[in-house]
């Protein structure tokens, strides 16, 4: 995979907070997450977890759909 798989900073634990909120406080499911935005629900889990990082792409994808679904549902 190319760009920044391995480098954890800032936007990576900002992200993984609000994945966790959106998943355990939330209810969203990391099953419907990983369909909506084309990422590994194994991957997600692992991110989630704090085992793993995501690349920019999809980091990109995750921050735009928990943007967009808050903003629907807020």
């Amino acid at each position: 995979m190319k760009g920044r798989c391995n480098i954890m900073d800032q936007s990576q634990n900002d992200l993984r907070k609000r994945l966790n909120y959106a998943i355990d406080e939330i209810g969203l499911k990391a099953k419907t997450i990983g369909r909506k935005t084309n990422i590994a629900e194994c991957e997600l889990s692992r991110f989630k977890n704090g085992k793993a990082v995501l690349c920019q792409p999809d980091v990109k994808k995750l921050t735009s759909y928990l943007d967009n679904f808050f903003m629907v549902e807020l």
